[in-house]
Order: C-alpha cells, then sequence, then structure tokens
C-alpha cells in the first residue's frame, strides 16, 4: 500500500535528520543502492531529499534539508568545549 502525502513526508523528513546527526555515529553505503552513503548503511540523505522531492518538489526538499544541516552546525556549536 502506498504511504499518504503525510507519511511519506514524515518518513523522508525522518530520514534527512536521521542523517544529519549530532555526535558520532557510522555511516556506510546506502541502504538504497545509489552509491552514497546512509547513517548506518541505511538511505543516504540524497536520496532522502529525492523522497521528500517527489511530494513537495526539488527546490522545497533541497531548501529543507539545508536548514535542517543549519540547525544541526548551531546545535554543534552551542556544544560545551
Amino acid at each position: 500500500m502506498k504511504p499518504t502525502r503525510q507519511e511519506a513526508i514524515r518518513q523522508a523528513v525522518s530520514l534527512i535528520w536521521y542523517n544529519l546527526p549530532q555526535g558520532i555515529t557510522t555511516f556506510g553505503p546506502c541502504g538504497r543502492g545509489c552509491g552514497g552513503s546512509g547513517r548506518g548503511s541505511g538511505p543516504c540523505l540524497a536520496c532522502a531529499v529525492d523522497d521528500l522531492s517527489k511530494v513537495i518538489g526539488r527546490q522545497k526538499a533541497e531548501d529543507y534539508a539545508e536548514l535542517v544541516r543549519r540547525i544541526r552546525e548551531a546545535e554543534g556549536d552551542m556544544s560545551p568545549d
């Protein structure tokens, strides 16, 4: 059964956050075989952005992923030294 629009968005957004973690984690070959590298060898960030772009459009999906990157960077700047 095909996921609803909201389920597809939620899954893609979750994968984006998962692939832009805080702290130390492991990455391996993308679980979808695209040649990228995904956290825990799951789907990679590029595949997550592709999933989201199918629902909301390429530019919005890329913009969203960039915002998450910037949030993670800001969170890292707030970490104690």
